[in-house]
């Protein structure tokens, strides 16, 4: 284990020990079991992840975004078909969600997969940027028929976050001008995307059923909105939380917000260790995304998808998402190494 990792590995420990604590203080402490082995897990792999690519940054990174790949695929495909009643769905169920439980895990389930995919159009040549232009639409059109305002959203924000830390670290204005191009094109394409799948009639009724910002389920008595103030007030009177996997029960409804979720279950002691991962992932983060060196268009990839994710987790819960789990750990990686760098430039 990389001795850099020493704080982000005591955050997730106090992490880990604020929702067992909680678990403890439940109500319910047997039927908060599922959730906290989950959370543990997850804290788990962050380390294995963050550890492993930094001990092998380059094969580690192809191995993890190949996988990636392949699992995007099976997924928009088993999606695709799925949307489409080539495989028997719910009348009412419309939304693509290929193996996830949820659509609002499977359209930001592809957002990094989309980003990586321009990393490689613009990094690679021959059948690898090939391939990678073929999955770039086929994950778009995934996070469309996903019919998740927080999935769109997240694409959006973390291919603006994309471009911008490419555009603005560039080396050349010449570098400059050809990403403004590719920018650009990826919109069009994008556009593309939406239009051609708006061609049809039932996907265009969906798609503005959608679109509208507040859903009759978001400001209803018993909605996301009343969940979020339940859980709000539920912070400042429970300090040790109400226990993993205890919110639906307890407020009538999931607060659809990761930052309410962590405080609300696991506590004072949870809340402020997992926020004070995030803030220190950011602050230790922008020495590796502004410096030039051999890994900064992967830090620029997990940089931008995680703060594309970051930002929708205010309107969802994301603590379970594996993929949030997976990015901390490479971008942690990421850190590590370009720590190493920067030492062994520096020694005599």
């Amino acid at each position: 284990m990389p001795r850099q990792l020493a704080l982000p590995l005591l955050l997730v420990a106090l992490f880990v020990v604020g929702n067992w604590l909680a678990a403890a203080a439940s109500p319910d402490p047997v039927g908060t079991l599922r959730s906290l082995g989950i959370r543990t897990y997850l804290c788990g792999t962050f380390l294995l992840f963050a550890c492993a690519v930094a001990s092998s940054p380059r094969q580690m990174l192809n191995a993890l975004w190949g996988g990636y790949a392949i699992a995007a695929v099976i997924a928009v495909v088993w999606g695709a078909l799925k949307y489409f009643g080539y495989i028997p769905r719910p009348p009412e169920g419309y939304r693509a969600q290929g193996a996830f439980k949820d659509p609002n895990v499977f359209g930001p389930f592809l957002v990094p997969i989309a980003l990586w995919c321009m990393e490689q159009v613009w990094q690679r040549r021959g059948w690898a940027r090939a391939i990678s232009l073929g999955l770039f639409p086929a994950a778009v059109f995934g996070v469309l028929i996903s019919f998740s305002r927080g999935a769109w959203l997240n694409l959006f924000i973390s291919t603006v976050a994309y471009f911008a830390l490419r555009v603005f670290t560039a080396r050349s204005p010449r570098v400059r001008r050809k990403l403004i191009v590719a920018g650009l094109t990826v919109f069009a394409v994008g556009v593309g995307i939406v239009s051609i799948a708006l061609s049809s009639q039932g996907t265009a009724g969906h798609f503005a059923d959608r679109a509208r910002v507040f859903q009759e389920y978001d400001v209803a008595t018993t909605g996301r909105f009343a969940a979020q103030a339940r859980a709000l007030r539920s912070v400042t009177t429970n300090p040790l939380g109400i226990g993993p996997g205890r919110t639906a029960v307890e407020f009538q409804l999931e607060p659809h917000n990761l930052y309410l979720h962590v405080f609300a279950e696991g506590g004072w002691i949870a809340g402020l260790a997992f926020l004070s991962l995030l803030g220190l992932t950011v602050a230790k983060s922008l020495p590796v995304i502004r410096h030039h060196w051999a890994f900064q268009s992967e830090a620029h990839l997990a940089v931008a998808a995680l703060a594309g994710l970051l930002l929708q987790s205010f309107f969802i819960d994301s603590t379970h998402w594996r993929h949030l789990y997976l990015l901390l750990g490479i971008l942690w990686a990421l850190i590590v190494v370009h720590s190493r760098m920067m030492t062994a430039r520096s020694a005599p």
